[in-house]
């Protein structure tokens, strides 16, 4: 029996104790290696910019309020993020509070996104890391998407 279950883990990977990533990962992919970079001034505030790509063979709908930074102990770092280009307040100044330069008049922008097999969309986020703690993967719903 341990025989028949080492030759199907080597043979499919992923469904009998193989390698699983693959299937953990979900249906998003990264277009280009995201980046993300320390907000000037914080040891602690970050920024992530990368365009996600849906590799799934159906549509699939993305809520902002759904995608989470993963740190590498494993748990949720405090995250804001858009489907946007572009400076969404929301986002980019989350550790300000609402009311500085109109972060919330800015609430709609970028909150969901449906993508078409192939399709891309961009992603924005702001999370918060402490010291020593780094950004490992997103979280989203139907799946973790590795960061480079």
């Amino acid at each position: 029996m341990a025989a028949v279950l080492a030759l199907l883990a080597a043979i499919v990977p992923g469904r009998f104790g193989g390698d699983s990533a693959a299937k953990e990962e979900g249906p998003l992919r990264w277009q280009a290696p995201a980046r993300t970079s320390a907000i000037a001034g914080s040891t602690s505030d970050h920024l992530l910019f990368g365009r996600v790509v849906n590799h799934s063979n159906h549509p699939i709908r993305l809520r902002a309020e759904d995608v989470h930074l993963i740190g590498r102990d494993g748990h949720r770092l405090r995250t804001n993020a858009a489907f946007a280009d572009g400076f969404v307040p929301s986002v980019q100044l989350s550790g300000y509070g609402d009311e500085m330069y109109g972060a919330s008049a800015s609430g709609g922008v970028g909150r969901a996104v449906v993508l078409k097999t192939g399709q891309a969309a961009p992603l924005s986020a702001s999370f918060t890391a402490g010291a020593g703690e780094r950004a490992v993967a997103i979280e989203y719903h139907g799946g973790q998407l590795k960061l480079g």
